[in-house]
């Protein structure tokens, strides 16, 4: 069978909707209305699991007819989106990329500071700041009246590698990501330790050299 357009009736779609089927962006996604949206199914697409994600919750309905002309379903299922504490991958992955949401000279080491900075959110909230894969926070901010935060938060001194930066609110949903890397560092000499020791390996080569000298002129 031969793809088709699909329209998904519902309630509360708006430009930040994002909308897949069996996991799968879809293609030609179009918001008619709040309680409309259009999108072309690929062939074959009967009995595929149609999933609406918006800020407040996500929405799922079953293609119930052949997608070759348009074929309208209602999302019935409603579930609100996980709290920060269960936030998964998948939800993660559905927030926008915010390539400024750190500085670009930032230090990512273990145990670094970093100030993390995003907009978008209502005045007044609380958001939580995560680091994923597995969600770990990392502190908490509220936003103000121009709908931005900006705090500064402490990394894991246990963690190295690919990571996920994440902003995000538990009430409304709303959030960004940044992938980030961070880099093991490297630990700088404490206290005078580390002149002390030049000082007295630099005495000791001069003693020996000294040393050697005197023997030649003895043995000569």
């Amino acid at each position: 069978a031969s793809a088709g357009s699909v329209t998904v009736t519902g309630t509360g779609f708006d430009d930040d909707c994002e909308v897949t089927i069996e996991g799968r962006p879809v293609a030609d996604l179009e918001i008619v209305s709040a309680t409309q949206l259009t999108f072309t199914a690929p062939a074959n697409s009967i009995g595929a699991e149609v999933t609406v994600y918006g800020w407040l919750n996500y929405e799922s309905a079953t293609i119930a007819g052949e997608p070759a002309a348009t074929t309208t379903t209602t999302a019935t299922t409603s579930t609100t989106v996980p709290t920060g504490d269960t936030l998964t991958e998948d939800r993660i992955a559905l927030f926008p990329v915010a390539n400024d949401l750190i500085p670009a000279d930032a230090t990512l080491t273990p145990g670094s500071t970093v100030t993390v900075t995003a907009g978008g959110f209502e005045p007044g909230e609380e958001v939580e700041v995560l680091i994923a894969s597995t969600p770990r926070l990392l502190g908490t901010a509220t936003v103000a009246g121009d709908g931005a935060v900006s705090t500064t938060v402490t990394l894991p001194t246990d963690l190295t590698g690919q990571h996920t930066l994440i902003v995000w609110s538990p009430i409304t949903g709303r959030g960004v990501r940044l992938p980030i890397t961070i880099t093991a560092g490297i630990l700088p000499a404490t206290g005078d330790t580390a002149p002390i020791a030049l000082v007295l390996m630099v005495i000791a080569v001069g003693a020996w050299l000294t040393v050697a000298s005197q023997r030649r002129q003895l043995m000569n």
